[in-house]
């Protein structure tokens, strides 16, 4: 066997396997922010049902709060690990962060804010479940800020200001419902 065939049947696997891992990256991404936009879906489901002096789904909100900050720490890791986004995965993770996820948030603070009275009627121990609230969204809003940072590194340079302005949307957000509550 010649060296060059050789050298050939010893990197082409490494060659063909970086698509493969490059697609399973944008995947796992796009996967990883899918699970944060549900699980904040599911606390505007929790703050919806709340009523004035509900433990039950008081406790619910704050344990879906408890999910999505857990869905956000584990997207955050999974967006280290992955390599560089190109363009077309970049506007695919752009467009769920923008159309998905800030739309999902933005929905989850607006009930939050509205079911302030149900939360504040509620305590979980010597503490009002708002102060609970007010605390998780305050590491979460924290959190965030981390998620986005580490997409930033992957995205296509062309694609971070679009990132960086729903991030901005997001903590101004944040910021908003935290001063209302």
């Amino acid at each position: 066997m010649r060296f060059s065939s050789f050298l050939l049947a010893a990197i082409a696997p490494f060659a063909l396997a970086a698509p493969l891992v490059a697609e399973r990256d944008v995947t796992a991404v796009a996967t990883a922010v899918d699970s944060i936009t549900a699980k904040v879906k599911l606390v505007t489901s929790a703050v919806v049902k709340l009523q004035v002096g509900d433990l039950k789904v008081a406790l619910s909100v704050s344990s879906s709060l408890d999910d999505v900050n857990a869905a956000v720490d584990a997207a955050t890791a999974i967006i280290d690990k992955a390599a560089a986004l190109t363009v077309a995965e970049s506007k695919l993770i752009v467009a769920k962060v923008k159309a998905e996820l800030a739309v999902a948030i933005a929905e989850a603070l607006d009930a939050i804010a509205k079911g302030k009275t149900a939360l504040e009627s509620v305590l979980s121990g010597l503490v009002n479940v708002l102060t609970l609230t007010k605390a998780k969204l305050e590491a979460e809003e924290k959190k965030l800020v981390a998620l986005s940072v580490a997409l930033l590194k992957k995205l296509d340079a062309t694609l971070q200001s679009v990132e960086i302005s729903a991030s901005a949307s997001i903590s101004a957000k944040f910021d908003a419902t935290l001063a209302a509550l």
